[in-house]
């Protein structure tokens, strides 16, 4: 029988939380490398932790609605939830993962669409 130590668990699970904010990172830098190349390594990874926190807050636990989550936030910048007016009622619905996800992802292909950087003259438009 295989015995797991408490202190031997939490280096997995430190582990594999790392291994998880690595790809993110890299995602987030495949899709914006203008925005994400401002930030320094200690900068990226509070950028996204700290959005991973937000994104839990309306229901987006999975990596692919984290990754989009970032994507839309690095598009409106970190204050969309306020300056978007599509933003909060969406994100805090009770709605599944699932269509929270397909609505972000119309909001931020019209954004693209319209060539612009998706902030409409709000936010910072900064990770």
């Amino acid at each position: 029988m295989l015995l797991i130590r408490a202190q031997q668990e939490a280096r997995l699970n430190e582990g594999a939380r790392v291994n998880f904010l690595d790809r993110v990172e890299r995602h987030v830098v495949s899709k914006d490398p203008k925005r994400a190349g401002k930030l320094d390594a200690p900068e990226l990874r509070q950028f996204v932790e700290r959005n991973w926190e937000a994104a839990r807050c309306f229901g987006l636990t999975s990596e692919p609605a984290l990754c989009l989550f970032l994507e839309v936030v690095c598009a409106f910048g970190e204050d969309f939830t306020i300056t978007q007016d599509w933003a909060a009622p969406l994100l805090q619905s009770p709605g599944y993962e699932q269509m929270k996800l397909a609505e972000l992802r119309a909001h931020l292909a019209e954004s693209r669409a319209q060539g612009g950087n998706g902030q409409n003259g709000h936010g910072s438009g900064r990770p």
